[in-house]
């Protein structure tokens, strides 16, 4: 953060207050000072980086940002390509394209955070269809004590749901639900489980 105050002229508590309250002349520095797109940051809009930005970034060429601590580049599996990640398991991560993540406060961005585009209306409205969501893989030895919105990897099928019922340790199973109630439950044997990721927030969503 203190990198990326630095580069927009802003001292680093502004930048930390970000929000409805944010002068105009502070999104002007940072639009004029940063290859962050500001319609993203104060409505949630469009994509996280300047088109020109992320297209450097994703040829591997952009090098002035590539060096910011701020911005970390991610593992993205979209929707058309969960098949694959299935195939692969999830560890052949030259497979996969890599997009930049703005880390926020304290946050370490190492090599078991992936993205995930979500596709359908299962999870809407908190997670409409086409959101982008970053996900914490969770170690085996910890799968009996995760909780809330994850994407389990079981058989051939990736799933982005709510856990319900978490009885790994006891019944080896777990029971899953949509936030949309016209989804049904499920339940998932411990055996066909391969990853599951803990989803840790929508990174690029339409407005609805």
């Amino acid at each position: 953060m203190s990198a990326f105050a630095a580069r927009c002229e802003l001292d680093k508590s502004v930048v930390s207050r970000l929000g409805e309250t944010t002068s105009e002349a502070t999104w002007s520095k940072i639009a004029a000072n940063s290859d962050v797109n500001v319609d993203w940051l104060i409505n949630g809009q469009g994509n996280m980086l300047k088109p020109e930005s992320t297209a450097r970034m994703l040829g591997g060429v952009y090098a002035s940002i590539q060096g910011d601590n701020d911005v970390v580049m991610v593992d993205y599996i979209p929707g058309t390509a969960t098949a694959t990640f299935t195939e692969y398991g999830g560890t052949d991560d030259s497979e996969f394209e890599r997009i930049p993540v703005l880390k926020q406060y304290g946050e370490i961005l190492d090599n078991s955070y992936k993205v995930f585009e979500v596709i359908g209306e299962s999870m809407s409205p908190r997670i409409p269809n086409r959101a982008k969501i970053l996900t914490r893989q969770i170690s085996k030895s910890k799968w009996g004590r995760v909780e809330g919105v994850v994407v389990v990897v079981f058989a051939d099928e990736v799933v982005v749901k709510r856990i319900i019922g978490n009885d790994l340790d006891t019944d080896n199973s777990l029971s899953l639900y949509s936030d949309n109630p016209m989804y049904g439950e499920c339940k998932v044997a411990l055996a066909d489980i391969r990853h599951i990721f803990k989803a840790v927030r929508i990174i690029s969503a339409d407005i609805l």
